[in-house]
């Protein structure tokens, strides 16, 4: 199996809990993560763009599912440099 990457807490500009995951496919880029419910988060990229993309967080530990987090986004998002983050 794929290596699926880490993610950490953050902050989102309005103080609620997010988390940072760092691209393994794209060294030096991260998705940024916002929690939807639960233990479920949604990539920010997407949902600028209307699409739902969850993965799922216990315990500041990703949740390996199907699909590698970086699978099934949408076509326009794209990660963003880890650099000035």
């Amino acid at each position: 199996m794929e290596p699926v990457g880490t993610v950490t807490l953050g902050q989102s500009k309005y103080f609620c809990e997010m988390y940072i995951y760092s691209s393994v496919r794209n060294p030096g880029y991260v998705y940024e993560f916002c929690r939807v419910r639960g233990k479920k988060y949604r990539c920010c990229g997407c949902k600028k763009m209307n699409k739902m993309r969850c993965i799922t967080i216990e315990d500041n530990l990703l949740v390996a599912g199907s699909k590698h987090p970086e699978d099934d986004h949408h076509p326009d998002c794209r990660p963003i440099p880890e650099t000035g983050m």
